[in-house]
């Protein structure tokens, strides 16, 4: 790659970063009309249309940067975000598999891939890929926060309350921790308790 592209890749993603989501769409287009095969860009533009809930233009452009390098970890890792937001758990699982085989370094993968699971209904294998992705990263309060739900689900509401807890030491203004604490503590029949961490958790994301 040239290095006018890689700056225009970099601007790009630097306004992706900014939430100017229609020019950073507009750079990634650019640099795709002049180099077709430009798998960083195919990439960026493909999680810009993940997180912008355009998850069939996303498959459609990761897929395109799969051909190009079917052993790209990155590409595995989106195509697995996407086919989550479609619905289709099955290949979401399937692709993030594939990118943890070939990037096994990577905790986001592995919380991606148990926030799947959870959603399949296997708190358990859930609890697993959380495990390993806090192995790699320990300050990573966002996994905290799902493990423990995940926990909650499982049963274990001892470890479940460790969890959240640790998860709002790492990051006091994640909502979903407050209330994901608030359903661990619901299922205890502390109702008082429960109702003050979902009303926290409503203030942080009104």
């Amino acid at each position: 790659m040239n290095d006018a592209l890689q700056t225009r890749l970099e601007d790009g993603f630097a306004l992706l970063q900014r939430g100017d989501i229609a020019r950073a769409e507009s750079v990634f287009l650019s640099v795709l009309e002049q180099d077709p095969r430009n798998i960083d860009a195919l990439n960026l533009l493909g999680m810009l249309y993940v997180n912008n809930f355009r998850p069939e233009d996303a498959v459609l452009c990761i897929n395109k940067a799969l051909k190009l390098a079917p052993n790209n970890p990155e590409s595995h890792a989106n195509l697995g975000l996407a086919h989550t937001y479609q619905g289709q758990l099955d290949k979401a699982v399937e692709h993030f598999r594939r990118s943890i085989r070939l990037a096994p370094d990577n905790p986001m993968t592995f919380n991606n891939l148990g926030n799947v699971l959870r959603e399949q209904g296997k708190p358990r294998d859930a609890i697993c890929e959380y495990e390993r992705a806090l192995r790699l990263k320990p300050d990573f309060g966002m996994c905290w926060s799902n493990f423990a739900a995940a926990l909650n689900e499982a049963e274990q509401r001892k470890a479940a309350y460790r969890a959240v807890k640790r998860a709002i030491a790492l990051d006091p203004e994640l909502a979903q921790a407050h209330n994901n604490k608030g359903d661990i503590l619901l299922a205890d029949a502390l109702y008082t308790e429960a109702l003050e961490c979902y009303e926290k958790a409503a203030a942080l994301s009104p």
